[in-house]
């Protein structure tokens, strides 16, 4: 059986249309021939910020998926746990090999084995480290997730409301304190 949510990987697709929007735009304005003809397309690129509305549509999207696949399935945790991780990290660590390569390339800049090591965690920030490429903060934020909905799934308060109320305002005040 095809537990997918369709209509919810459609609105996956626009939140990522949105986030590629935002960066592609963000470089295409700092042309300097579109730059001084383009400040108008600038100034309502920055003020309407479709990026920042594509990452909440993501949290938005995995707040209810999340939950929704750990109580609608008769998975295991550590089914689960092993899905999200395949899901994740090989990608992951294709892009975050693919950055540390491009920052040499194009920026002369290496990193510390210590900071790479850190960022293939996806953990870097509480580490004390910096991420090698600063939008990596949403995955931190996404894994954090995962492993607060897996420990409420543990304790079987996942599928209490107000639990659950707890559970957003926390993540609220985690974005507010990285000036989300």
């Amino acid at each position: 059986m095809n537990t997918r949510l369709l209509n919810l990987d459609v609105l996956r697709g626009l939140a990522a249309t949105l986030v590629v929007w935002q960066h592609g735009s963000e470089v295409f304005i700092r042309n300097p021939s579109i730059a001084q003809h383009g400040s108008a397309l600038a100034e309502f690129i920055s003020q309407l910020d479709f990026g920042r509305i594509g990452v909440l549509c993501f949290f938005l999207i995995s707040g209810f998926v999340i939950p929704h696949s750990l109580l609608a399935s008769n998975r295991t945790l550590k089914s689960f746990a092993i899905r999200r991780f395949f899901r994740l990290y090989p990608a992951y660590w294709l892009s975050l090999t693919a950055i540390i390569g491009l920052t040499w390339l194009l920026a002369d800049r290496t990193f510390s084995a210590s900071t790479i090591l850190a960022n293939t965690t996806m953990l870097q920030g509480l580490m004390g480290f910096e991420s090698v490429q600063i939008l990596y903060w949403t995955l931190t934020a996404e894994l954090l997730f995962y492993c607060l909905c897996a420990l409420m799934f543990t304790l079987q308060l996942l599928g209490n409301p107000r639990y659950l109320l707890l559970v957003c305002w926390g993540c609220y005040q985690y974005l507010s304190a990285c000036n989300f």
